[in-house]
Formats: C-alpha cells, sequence, structure tokens
C-alpha cells in the first residue's frame, strides 16, 4: 500500500524556464506518494496557466510537451480561458530532493518562488513532465466539459 498526502494549494506559483524566465501558475493541488521501501516517492502537480502561458508552454516545448508527445484536444482550445496541467516531478528529482533532506514543504516553498539555494531545480519547468492539459469549455447544451489530451510518452 502506497502512503499519500494530498495538498490542496489554491496558490499562485512561479516556475521558471531554463533561461530563468518567469512563468506564472496557479497551483491547483499537490499529491505525494509512496512509501520509500517498494514504492518509490512520487510528485504530482496540478495546476493551471492563462491561455497566452499555455502557448509560451507549447511554443518552447516546456514541461516535456515537445511535438511528439503532444496530442490535440477533441475540441479547440479557447483563447482568454485558463488550461490545467497535470506534471509529475521528474522520478530523479524527488531522489535529489529527498537527498538534499527536503520535503514536501521545501518542494511548496520552491514553487512558490522562494527556494532555498539547494532545491532551485524543483521550480524550473523542466523538472516536470506534463502528463494531460485539458481546458473547461462551455458545452453545446449548457454546462461546462473538459477538453484536452494526455502526452504519451
Amino acid at each position: 500500500m502506497s502512503d499519500s498526502l494530498r495538498i490542496e494549494l489554491g496558490r499562485d506559483l512561479l516556475f521558471a524556464t531554463l533561461a530563468g524566465d518567469p512563468l506564472p501558475a496557479h497551483g491547483v493541488e499537490l499529491v505525494l506518494s509512496g512509501n520509500g521501501r517498494d514504492i518509490p516517492p512520487a510528485a504530482h502537480l496540478v495546476f493551471t496557466v492563462a491561455y497566452h502561458v499555455y502557448e509560451q508552454i507549447v511554443g518552447e516545448s516546456l514541461f516535456g510537451l515537445v511535438p511528439d508527445v503532444r496530442g490535440n484536444p477533441g475540441l479547440p482550445f479557447e483563447r482568454g480561458r485558463d488550461v490545467e496541467i497535470d506534471a509529475d516531478l521528474r522520478p530523479e528529482l524527488v531522489t535529489t530532493l529527498i537527498d538534499r533532506g527536503g520535503g514536501a514543504r521545501e518542494l511548496i516553498t520552491a514553487l512558490l518562488g522562494e527556494p532555498e539555494d539547494r532545491f532551485q531545480f524543483i521550480a524550473l519547468t523542466e523538472s516536470w513532465l506534463a502528463s494531460s492539459v485539458v481546458q473547461e469549455i462551455e458545452a453545446p447544451v449548457g454546462g461546462t466539459l473538459k477538453s484536452g489530451y494526455k502526452v504519451a510518452r
């Protein structure tokens, strides 16, 4: 059985590109899992970005969203609506975080834009691999639905 810690974020996050440019996001949820024995530790993050930030992410292939792994949403994404991204901290970096004495607090602090030097890598866009990208859109018959794609790895 895997231990799991689910943290509702509801806070602004600040990623950085490899060039050092800031990339704003809004954290929805962080899930830490694994028991450190037979199930390796993992960190899964759900966050939203403004549509123009999503365009930058796709244009620069950030969060591992290179053209070869991206899909197409069932319905085209709409300008002006946020895009939700699910991403996983690269497994080797989860191990690095733990080896450097870090945990949930240090991970969140780094994502809030206040990382200690030894945890700065957490806020890099390339430390995370997107697993799905969705956008909530208006349904033709009223209400909303999510359209998006899973990343092929």
